[in-house]
């Protein structure tokens, strides 16, 4: 079978989770989002110290989650789309799942918040966290020279800084 056999785990077979945003499953036989274990627990913390002239130490104010932004891989390729049906060509499979991936994941939302609503499923399989994101347009990491293994690079930015 073409594609990524390792769905829902790396491809060592350890449990990596899930999570959809607006809907679209980012962990499937034709692309894959890691670093997903960034979202479970990193999250910045904004603090406000004062400096005191002529005193020593700071003022300390309470602290408060912060916007988070998270680097992350995704791993494309050309073989197969989102269900695991093959392409006859692997160049045109990589470019019409780049192309499901802008129109429904990377395409920035211009109403609202400009954000999508993305649920992170834990590698139990079954806990749920939740969060309004942004995703910025996807980068190539390298040329692409083989459309059945494509890396690129993306930014998560969690504006309430934590899946909850």
């Amino acid at each position: 079978m073409a594609g990524f056999l390792c769905n829902g785990a790396d491809c060592l077979g350890t449990p990596i989770g899930q999570i959809t945003v607006g809907g679209v499953d980012l962990v499937t036989p034709a692309w894959q989002l890691t670093g997903l274990d960034k979202l479970w627990f990193e999250f910045a913390v904004r603090t406000d110290e004062v400096l005191l002239p002529k005193a020593d130490g700071r003022r300390s104010y309470p602290s408060r989650v912060d916007q988070a932004e998270h680097d992350l891989t995704l791993y494309l390729n050309g073989e197969v789309d989102a269900v695991g049906v093959e392409f006859a060509d692997p160049w045109t499979g990589l470019v019409t799942n780049l192309d499901t991936l802008w129109a429904n994941v990377f395409t920035p939302v211009t109403v609202g918040r400009g954000t999508r609503t993305a649920v992170l499923t834990l590698p139990d399989g079954v806990t749920t966290r939740t969060a309004d994101v942004k995703l910025s347009p996807l980068r190539g990491q390298d040329e692409i020279e083989d459309p059945r293994f494509v890396i690129m690079r993306t930014t998560m930015t969690v504006p309430a800084g934590r899946f909850v």
